[in-house]
């Protein structure tokens, strides 16, 4: 019977070597906890697997191989992918109750992607699936370059037009002062939250009059508590350190952000709640401090968590699970 759902991140599954994952795996069935996949983390490990030239592609095949492992189940018939629901369709469903529109099938698409992965032996195995690898891999550069565009143009621009490069604000300290103060404020988080009702009404086809957006920011500052504070411990990292976003390393902090949308302090598969376990330290420091910390577990606490105390384990569950509307702000 299961107690708990996780989604592990795209360096969750590179960092297990395959013992390590199977020990994990068999510690998780002992104590009934079942694994996801996510959107966002098969995108970011299948962007490395168009070329075998990719410095990432070995690391990020074996990746893909455990996550197929870790999220298959059989339905009698045929093996089958669990699935969290994408940033998108979180937004969506918890706004409006509705779905984006136009939506394609995700799920069956990426489940048949995940299986060929798994199952190829060598790179020409992946030869029917190419296409959609190509695709995926192209979408993630351009929606990458997009993001960190986005950030550059509306949080440095503003403040230094001049900037060339990251620092700008350095040698403002007026303004950087000004601008980190204002994002640890409870307007900065609804500010946010604004944007993503607007995005998700887009998306459903939908015209919010105001009374209804501020009821359903509400909403948003609750549900979306852990991807809120990620996007302004990030623009606070690029004021107050001239955090580089453009580099490598950094620019995949936008599949972090997606990803953290599907945990939420309101979220519950059959009562049950949901675990992101992560290596990132970002995501790590935009939770530390906070409840959401029962939520967004390190890899190595939680091996240890699951591999040792059951009861630990479980008292560390019914604990998540008890957190509710009040609990992230």
């Amino acid at each position: 019977m299961p107690r708990l759902y996780i989604v592990f991140d795209a360096n969750a599954y590179r960092a297990l070597s395959d013992q390590d994952f199977r020990a994990l795996m068999a510690a998780e069935r002992a104590n009934g906890i079942v694994a996801q996949a996510n959107y966002y983390v098969v995108s970011e490990l299948t962007a490395h697997l168009a070329s075998e030239e990719d410095a990432g592609f070995k690391r990020s095949w074996s990746a893909m191989r455990r996550l197929a492992t870790h999220t298959s189940f059989y339905d009698g018939s045929q093996a089958r992918i669990r699935f969290s629901g994408d940033a998108e369709d979180q937004l969506c469903h918890v706004l409006f109750d509705a779905s984006p529109a136009d939506r394609a099938d995700q799920p069956g698409e990426y489940a048949e992607l995940i299986q060929a992965i798994a199952q190829a032996e060598t790179f020409t195995g992946l030869a029917a699936q190419s296409d959609f690898i190509h695709g995926i891999s192209v979408n993630v550069a351009q929606e990458e370059v997009a993001w960190v565009t986005y950030v550059w143009d509306n949080l440095v621009i503003p403040f230094a037009a001049d900037a060339k490069g990251w620092s700008a604000l350095q040698d403002q300290p007026l303004i950087r002062r000004g601008l980190a103060a204002y994002l640890r404020t409870p307007e900065a988080l609804r500010s946010h939250a604004r944007s993503m009702v607007e995005r998700a009404a887009t998306a459903v086809g939908i015209t919010v009059d105001p009374p209804a957006r501020d009821a359903l920011v509400d909403i948003a500052v609750h549900a979306f508590s852990i991807p809120l504070r990620l996007f302004l411990l990030v623009l606070s990292r690029i004021i107050e350190t001239g955090y580089d976003l453009s580099k490598r390393q950094h620019m995949n902090t936008l599949w972090d952000l997606q990803v953290a949308h599907a945990i939420s302090p309101l979220g519950r598969i059959a009562g049950c709640p949901i675990w992101l376990i992560t290596n990132d330290k970002l995501i790590l420091d935009a939770v530390r401090g906070t409840p959401a910390a029962l939520l967004v577990r390190s890899l190595n606490s939680y091996t240890t968590l699951v591999r040792g105390d059951p009861e630990a384990l479980l008292d560390e569950i019914r604990q998540s699970g008890d957190l509710g509307w009040d609990s992230m702000l």
